[in-house]
Formats: structure tokens, C-alpha cells, sequence
């Protein structure tokens, strides 16, 4: 969690100036990510995914790997990072979201209240930063795709991991 507090910033700082290119910055920022966990499944000794799992594991790549970096990375160019970081803390209350519809259970209202609540403070505070509702920018818009992007596809890392799957 530490490090990945600083990508925002630090993603932020690489693509302000214009110096690199934010699809540059959310490649590499992606090739990192899979260097470091080739390494750990190396390290564990992990066995290799086997049939249906590659397809799924190819479908988790691309929202978390691929949507989540690229889009924080594009909408990093005009945002803050700080206004950044508040909207793309949805992601917790949106994987639990989806997570929830896909695994068809039913919690209690108070868990639906509660991520309506936390979705309505972080547009809110994203159209307060704009100006109001008509100030969200192109930035807050990838803001929030970057977050369905990854809390879908984080939920969906499940079943990848789901080792009874052939």
C-alpha cells in the first residue's frame, strides 16, 4: 500500500510537464507491475495457470493492468494529484460493489447506503473542484472510468485464482 500511495503523485509529476507521455508512463507502469509479480510467483514457486484461466487472467490484465494505469496516467496531465487521489478511492467501495452483484449475494442495505454515500462524496467533491456539476472534467470522466476499469476487473480476479477451475 505504501508504494502504490505514490504512484499518483509520482505519475503526476512524470506527465505535468509534458516530459513523457502519459501512454509511455502507463506502460511502464504496467510492465513494472508485471516484472514484480513475475518475480513473486517465481520466488513462491507458483504453478502456471492451466486452461479457461489464461482467458481470464487476460481479462483481469486488462482493466487492472492496462485501463486502471493508462487512464489515472492520461487524466493525471490536467488533474491535481490530490484531487486524483480522492476520486480513485472509490475503487475499494466499487470492487466491493461489483463483487457483490457478481457473486448474486444480497447485504444489507446499510452496505448499499454506505457505497452511495461514499460515490456521491467523491462526485461531489470532483464537481466542487470543477466548479460544480458542469465543471467535471475530461480528467474526472478517466478518473472514474480508471476506477470501474479496475474494480471490475479486480472482482473478477477471483475466479482466476479459483483453483478448481480446469
Amino acid at each position: 500500500m505504501a508504494a502504490f500511495s505514490f504512484t499518483v503523485p509520482f505519475t503526476r509529476v512524470a506527465v505535468a510537464s509534458g516530459g513523457m507521455s502519459p501512454l509511455f508512463i502507463g506502460s511502464a507502469r504496467a510492465v513494472v507491475a508485471a516484472v514484480l509479480a513475475a518475480a513473486a510467483l517465481a520466488i513462491t514457486k507458483q504453478r502456471l495457470s492451466r486452461g479457461i484461466q489464461w482467458g481470464r487472467a487476460a481479462i483481469v490484465a486488462g482493466g487492472v493492468v492496462v485501463g486502471f494505469p493508462v487512464l489515472t496516467s492520461f487524466a493525471l496531465t490536467t488533474a491535481p494529484a490530490g484531487h486524483s487521489a480522492v476520486v480513485i478511492a472509490l475503487l475499494p467501495a466499487a470492487t466491493a460493489a461489483v463483487a457483490v452483484l457478481r457473486g448474486h449475494e444480497r447485504p444489507p442495505t446499510s452496505f448499499w447506503a454506505m457505497a452511495a454515500v461514499g460515490a456521491v462524496a467523491a462526485v461531489a467533491f470532483a464537481a466542487l473542484q470543477g466548479g460544480g456539476l458542469s465543471g467535471l472534467h475530461w480528467s474526472d470522466l478517466l478518473l472514474f472510468g480508471a476506477v470501474v476499469a479496475a474494480a471490475g476487473r479486480e472482482a473478477s480476479n477471483a475466479a482466476v485464482h479459483d483453483r478448481r477451475v480446469q
